[in-house]
């Protein structure tokens, strides 16, 4: 089976995310699920439903594929 999920590269008050911190995700997605691929980065935007603040978000794209039985840790 194959997941896509996105990692922010901000966070919500606009300060940068630590490289160090996106690269312990990508240790972690190929520790757990035997590897990854960062897919790039995409642009987006949400509205959050508690005050209605619309956020702007770049985000690096990352898919890993595993084995099905892994569903539940992914």
């Amino acid at each position: 089976m194959k997941f896509t999920t996105l990692i922010p590269t901000r966070f919500n008050d606009g300060r940068l995310v630590p490289a160090e911190t996106l690269h312990r995700f990508m240790d972690e997605f190929t520790m757990r699920f035997g590897g990854c691929s960062e897919e790039g980065l995409t642009k987006g935007q949400w509205i959050d439903p508690t005050d209605a603040t619309r956020y702007h978000d770049e985000a690096i794209r990352v898919s890993v594929v595993c084995d099905r039985v892994l569903l539940e840790r992914a």
